[in-house]
């Protein structure tokens, strides 16, 4: 443009014009070689999804083949022969690789040993000794790590901000590289909120103010006598500004993303009274996952010496107490019990104590395993109880017992029954087996079963989810357990059916998920677990749904396929307590196949949006569905070839977009030659919710309740769709929602909310209302404790 504005102004005309008609030769000469470039793109992707295609066709043939081979092998009388064989040849790998860390082992279970003789006595030893007998073996793999106290101290800054949502309190008597390395860890990672650290030098020999002159930004309080660890923190919550206090001990070393961890659960769990870390030696090994409290007053580190990465200590949990060493608590309520109890002075039990005086007042003390801490324990006060300051603890036991002695009846005794009392609950035990991992995110079954574990854990349930293939996979792993929800999966657990002859005894109700799932494990859940109620989710009744298909699709084998799976459901339903249908229409089915089930409603479960944007502004029409479900597909494609045409001969310029996990190739394909923008998985879908103007629900065939429908209307985007897709729901036509079975009348309810505002928002309303009174969180969690005190 500057080459050109010179020939025109300065040269005239006549320039400008033969410098523009040069331009203009260039950008067609670059044009040209894109559309050739484009031409090559376009062939070479038709070359590789060809050989992709044969690819997979091969790598399909090769599967199927080596099944067939595994099937024939397993029945052959060669597989059985050798059974034993295969036993013995197992089960010595395990015994070699056990010898083979026993040098690594032995100090360490040495060390174990005598401090929970130290502690807890021969009694407590014998019960450890056969709680570890009864676990599976499971070898850490984990690679060798040793953490280490920093021995200089340099120069150092402290985040220090003037409104702390977060006061530290770390007293210390000397050892000051000890308190360096744990202000280091401190300063190391950043922290969404602000923090201030007192540090309460206990009237030490070697001042700290001096040995940790070169640390800027901490706030520094000098005993004029020593207190002890009691009486420092006490004083130091008083000049406290944070919203929450964290009590740490000065021989701990924070690891990323602890101090987040700890704050975040006050947010994501109620009526929170304090939170506790994960300690790890410095080692690696386990130091504690929370404390029990037995009824005779005295206390275990849950999990100690033990691999950290277990599944049992990676879950929030409600515990008896967590220790001091790392404990937040909100301030006006350490303030509101007077601190730490000094009958407990100079230390001991004070954080035992303050945690059931929180219990005792209502609130919860959480475990959190995704803050972990690295304790140097001893290095401040040593092990030996019987002199220095460890005498106390002996002492202080005593005096625990004796305050809270009616409360501790409802515990156990020492080391009855650890792998229950780890989990202070008053809910039913409930362990939940699934088909596969939960991705809410994905897939609607997958989100009710999500939001029904959450209800469960909130109605003070211990929920264990597994999943049938074992998987372990994130973020949902994470998320469950961040939720409460302990996650069994490989390695740590082998088989389902291992895991419920060692544990199904504990649990008072176990959910079998989805038919094919339910028929391999509901003899052995009777057989182990006699006094527990068996409860049978459908998710939906497949049997209708396939029975639907081969109406549709005039297929022999879907046929089949629905009457093998009706037998199965029937079978499952018939010896189950319970059985959970998402729709009364389910419910009045099985009714009739089967008279004698008992059978109940549990839908899905979404909660409206607080604020809805207008009809104004919003644009497009949206599909959600997960496409690992073949209604999904049968729908779009419906919609592609029958309503679509319909829709833009009346509105040329509206965007259809078409979302859900596993999208194939070819409907893909097939959508985008028809015009729709096929997006597939997206990361975030409320944007579509808020902004699209119409939601479409155009399944042919189906059972159960359609989670897009609840999903569409929870947001008050009004929704147009099938009476199959509205089924079980209640919903009314042209009140609620607007249904249309044939392609024109889809078409034009689609076009009428397009230009109707008046018709959107009396839907939009309505919807919304709906929602709240059938599938709402608070109406979810009414029916969920009725089926919970009924069974």
């Amino acid at each position: 443009m500057p080459v050109l504005y010179e020939h025109g102004v300065i040269c005239g005309m006549t320039e400008a014009r033969a410098q523009l008609e040069r331009e203009l030769a260039d950008i067609d000469e670059q044009q040209s070689q894109l559309k050739n470039e484009v031409v090559e793109l376009k062939r070479s992707l038709g070359n590789f999804e060809h050989a992709h295609r044969r690819h997979v066709q091969h790598l399909e043939s090769k599967v199927s083949g080596l099944q067939t081979r595994n099937d024939e092998l397993q029945q052959s009388t060669f597989w059985r022969m050798t059974g034993p064989l295969r036993w013995t040849v197992q089960h010595g790998r395990t015994a070699t690789a056990t010898l083979r860390s026993f040098p690594k082992r032995l100090p360490r279970g040495l060390a174990l040993a005598h401090r929970v003789l130290a502690e807890d006595g021969w009694q407590g030893l014998a019960a450890e000794i056969g709680r570890r007998l009864r676990q599976p073996v499971h070898i850490d793999s984990r690679p060798a790590v040793e953490y280490e106290v920093d021995d200089h101290i340099r120069p150092l800054t402290l985040p220090a901000s003037d409104d702390p949502e977060v006061s530290v309190i770390i007293p210390t008597y000397g050892q000051h590289e000890l308190a360096y390395t744990c202000l280091k860890s401190l300063a190391e990672h950043p922290l969404p909120f602000g923090i201030e650290v007192l540090l309460i030098d206990d009237h030490a020999p070697e001042s700290a103010a001096d040995a940790l002159a070169s640390v800027d930004g901490l706030i520094l309080i000098c005993n004029t006598e020593n207190l002890g660890f009691l009486r420092s923190c006490n004083r130091a919550a008083e000049r406290a500004r944070g919203r929450y206090l964290l009590l740490l001990n000065n021989d701990t070393l924070l690891l990323e993303g602890c101090l987040d961890a700890l704050h975040r659960t006050f947010v994501e769990h109620q009526h929170v009274g304090a939170v506790g870390a994960r300690l790890i030696y410095p080692d690696g090994r386990l130091q504690e996952a929370g404390g029990i409290v037995w009824r005779d007053g005295s206390a275990w580190n849950w999990g100690r010496g033990e691999d950290p990465e277990d599944p049992r200590f990676n879950y929030v949990r409600e515990v008896d107490y967590c220790s001091a060493a790392c404990l937040m608590v909100p301030t006006e309520l350490f303030r509101e019990l007077g601190g730490f109890d000094e009958r407990y002075a100079p230390a001991y039990y004070e954080d035992t104590d303050l945690c059931l005086a929180l219990r005792d007042r209502g609130y919860s003390v959480l475990y959190q395993p995704a803050a972990t801490v690295v304790h140097f324990e001893g290095a401040s006060h040593g092990t030996d109880e019987s002199s220095g300051l460890k005498a106390y603890q002996v002492r202080n036991r005593d005096r625990f017992r004796e305050k809270w002695a009616m409360r501790l009846q409802d515990h156990l005794e020492n080391g009855v029954c650890p792998e229950r009392e780890r989990d202070r609950v008053d809910g039913p035990r409930v362990l939940w087996i699934e088909a596969c991992m939960l991705t809410p995110d994905q897939d609607s079954g997958s989100l009710r079963t999500w939001r029904l574990l959450g209800i469960l854990c909130r109605l003070g349930c211990k929920v264990t989810f597994m999943a049938d293939n074992l998987e372990n996979s994130q973020p949902y792993t994470r998320d469950l357990q961040a939720m409460g929800v302990e996650v069994q999966h490989a390695p740590y657990t082998r088989a389902i059916g291992d895991y419920l002859r060692r544990e199904g005894a504990q649990f008072d109700l176990i959910v079998l998920c989805r038919h094919y799932i339910a028929i391999k494990y509901v003899d052995l859940v009777r057989q182990v677990a006699p006094s527990a109620q068996l409860l049978f989710d459908t998710v939906d009744l497949h049997y209708l749904r396939l029975r639907r298909q081969a109406a549709l699709d005039a297929s022999a084998n879907t046929r089949k396929l629905a009457e093998e799976t009706y037998r199965e459901e029937i079978s499952v339903a018939a010896r189950a307590d319970l059985t959970l249908v998402v729709s009364d229409v389910e419910r009045e089915e099985l009714a009739k196949e089967l008279p004698s089930a008992r059978v109940e409603v549990l839908s899905n479960v979404h909660d409206p949006v607080a604020i809805c944007p207008p009809p104004e502004g919003r644009a497009g029409i949206l599909f959600v569905g997960g496409f690992q479900h073949p209604p999904n597909i049968d729908a779009v494609e419906f919609y592609a070839r029958e309503i679509w045409p319909l829709l833009r001969a009346s509105h040329p310029e509206v965007r259809t977009f078409v979302i859900g996990s596993r999208m194939p190739g070819s409907l893909r394909r097939f959508g985008e030659e028809a015009g729709l923008d096929m997006l597939g998985y997206v990361d975030d879908l409320e944007p579509y919710l808020l902004g699209c103007r119409v939601s479409i629900a155009p399944l042919r065939y189906g059972a159960g309740v359609k989670g897009k429908v609840n999903q569409a209307m929870s947001y008050g985007l009004p929704l147009v769709a099938t009476k199959v897709s509205m089924e079980g729901t209640g919903f009314s036509d042209d009140e609620d929602v607007l249904i249309a079975d044939q392609p024109e009348a889809f078409a034009h309810a689609i076009s009428s909310l397009c230009v109707d505002d008046a018709l959107w928002r009396r839907l939009s309303e309505s919807s919304r209302a709906c929602v709240e009174r059938t599938v709402s969180t608070a109406a979810t969690t009414v029916r969920l404790r009725s089926l919970l005190q009924a069974s």
